[in-house]
Formats: C-alpha cells, structure tokens, sequence
C-alpha cells in the first residue's frame, strides 16, 4: 500500500455520558485510532472523533461504519459518519 494513497479519515461517534465516551475511545485507541473526546454541540452528548490514515475505499468504508455501530450500540450511542479531507 502506498502512504501517498492513505488519506486522513475522520469518524463521529456520539455517547449520552462522559463515562460511555471514554470507554468507546479507549476501544478505538486500541484499535490504532487516535480519538479526541469533548462534549458535543448541543451541550448535551459526548463526541468522539476518531481518526486514522488509509486508503477510503468503499469496501473498507462499509466495514469500518458495521464495526463502528456496533461499537456505539453497547451503550447506546450513535455513529455519525465520516469524512475525509481532499488533498
């Protein structure tokens, strides 16, 4: 695989506590994610922006939101997509 293919990848996952936030970041980091948890937006949910380096293919893509729902499902959280920067 090339690393001038692998691009910055940024998932949105969304939890009802601080505590359910922590323990999916803790997940994620052990999973190779760098994440970043703060209380979301609306001043009432926890966000966890988890990031990575890959190539966005479809196939992975797909994957990655079935591994990422079921991760936010145990404690009824919410997966709200992803992006990537365009280089």
């Amino acid at each position: 695989m090339n690393d001038k293919e692998q691009q910055n990848v940024s998932h949105y996952l969304y939890l009802r506590t601080e505590e359910d936030a922590s323990e999916v970041a803790t997940e994620l980091r052990k999973e190779g994610y760098k994440t970043e948890t703060r209380l979301s937006a609306d001043g009432d949910n926890w966000l966890v922006l988890a990031q990575h380096r890959v190539v966005p293919s479809a196939e992975y893509i797909a994957g990655v939101r079935d591994s990422m729902e079921r991760l936010v499902e145990r404690v009824h959280g919410e997966y709200d997509g992803w992006e990537v920067a365009v280089s």
